[in-house]
């Protein structure tokens, strides 16, 4: 008995890390959109520091606390990008809270914000009422819906007009979000390997092939379920369900 406890604490802990390692590979894969949308601000910040300057020395104190508002605003959204990516690589505690899912879908979608700007996509989010509140770990939530979100931003690559349509609804008790792209679909191989470890569609260097694995390992763990298909009107759609919190169950901290 006390080997297989001690087993199943060390089978434990080797996930706890694969879990941490996925995040920091998402955030690996996002580091190019991520420095670019820092570069901007950073950009306009060197400008109106050197600008005040000039101001001051003329005397224009109205211009200088112009530009002091704009160095302050710029400084908020940067650490509002930063702040982002600080929470999402977290460890998680790995507790369960009742988790509203909007929350979640809100904190995926701005890790993802540079990349979906990038690819001129658009997400189309629709919650239905009551709003759905979860029963799981919110931080391993919201690395799933960023896991599935940007592999779905993946499937469209080089479309026009990229579009992610995620569907949240409450059920028998139940959780049930969707998240279909309009990309040309799974092909029968990828059906067939969708959640094993080291299967990829991606070129080399685009992805270990660890996404789909870990995030139906989270949601199983979770008492949840996550399956992939093609969509009757085209392209591919993820199912997550997640047992529902109970009224008056805590959220996390």
């Amino acid at each position: 008995m006390q080997e297989r406890i001690r087993a199943e604490a060390t089978l434990r802990a080797a996930q706890n890390e694969l879990v941490q390692a996925g995040k920091l590979a998402v955030i690996g894969q996002l580091s190019t959109g991520v420095a670019h949308e820092l570069n901007q601000p950073l950009t306009a910040l060197r400008t109106l520091s050197g600008n005040s300057l000039r101001f001051l020395e003329r005397g224009d104190l109205a211009t200088v606390q112009v530009n002091l508002e704009r160095i302050a605003q710029l400084a908020d959204r940067m650490g509002l990008i930063t702040g982002e990516l600080r929470a999402f690589a977290r460890k998680s505690s790995g507790e369960p809270g009742a988790v509203p899912v909007r929350a979640a879908l809100g904190n995926a979608l701005a890790v993802l914000e540079s990349r979906i700007q990038q690819a001129a996509a658009k997400v189309d989010v629709q919650v239905a009422e009551p709003e759905p509140v979860a029963w799981c770990d919110g931080n391993r939530l919201e690395q799933v819906l960023v896991n599935l979100i940007n592999n779905a931003l993946d499937a469209m690559g080089g479309a026009p007009t990229p579009c992610v349509d995620v569907r949240c609804e409450l059920l028998h008790g139940q959780v049930h979000v969707q998240v279909r792209d309009h990309g040309p679909g799974l092909s029968e191989q990828a059906l067939a390997h969708l959640f094993e470890p080291f299967f990829t569609t991606k070129s080399s260097g685009d992805g270990l092939g660890l996404g789909l694995a870990l995030s139906a390992g989270i949601v199983r763990e979770s008492g949840g379920t996550l399956g992939g298909a093609n969509h009757p009107g085209g392209g591919a759609v993820f199912h997550l369900t997640l047992p529902a919190a109970q009224p008056g169950q805590p959220q996390p901290s």
